[in-house]
C-alpha cells in the first residue's frame, strides 16, 4: 500500500475533485430552477413584475415601457471664457451663439492672444469652457563671443 510522506494521496485528490464538481452541478441546477420559476411566475402575476423589475419586461406580449421624453432644449447657454481676453468670466448667451460672439462679449482679445488654436465659427454649448492662450514669447538670445 502507498503511504504518502507529505500531503494527501492521489486518490484523496480525485475524491475531493469529484465532490467539488458535484457541488458546482447542484448550484447550477438551483440557479436554473430559479430562472425557470421566475419565467413562469412573472406572466402569471403581473404585479410581481412591477415589484421586481419596475415594468421593464413585457408581460404576456404587451409592452409596458413608457416612451422617454426628448431632452428639453435650453434657450440659453452658460459659457466660461478665460485667458487672453479683456473681461474673462461666465457669460449667459442665447443658444446658437458662436465663439467669436463670446469673445466680443468678453471685451475682445488682449495683446498677445494666440487665436490659431481657436475655432471662432464654432457654436457654443451649455457649460462650455473657452480658453484663449497667449502667444509663447521666447526670451531674446544673447550672442556669446
Amino acid at each position: 500500500m502507498y503511504c504518502p510522506i507529505r500531503g494527501p494521496s492521489r486518490v484523496d485528490k480525485l475524491r475531493k475533485r469529484k465532490r467539488s464538481n458535484k457541488s458546482r452541478f447542484r448550484k447550477a441546477i438551483v440557479v436554473l430552477a430559479g430562472v425557470l420559476l421566475l419565467t413562469v411566475a412573472i406572466p402569471a402575476f403581473p404585479e410581481l413584475d412591477k415589484q421586481l423589475f419596475g415594468g421593464i419586461f413585457p408581460v404576456s406580449g404587451q409592452q409596458q415601457l413608457t416612451p422617454q421624453q426628448p431632452p428639453q432644449k435650453t434657450e440659453y447657454a452658460v459659457v466660461y471664457i478665460s485667458g487672453a481676453v479683456a473681461n474673462p468670466g461666465v457669460i449667459r448667451v442665447p443658444a446658437g451663439t458662436t465663439v467669436a460672439d463670446i469673445v466680443r462679449l468678453a471685451g475682445g482679445f488682449t495683446a498677445g492672444a494666440d487665436t490659431a488654436k481657436l475655432t471662432l465659427a464654432g457654436i457654443v454649448k451649455d457649460e462650455m469652457h473657452i480658453h484663449v492662450d497667449k502667444v509663447a514669447t521666447t526670451p531674446p538670445q544673447v550672442k556669446k563671443r
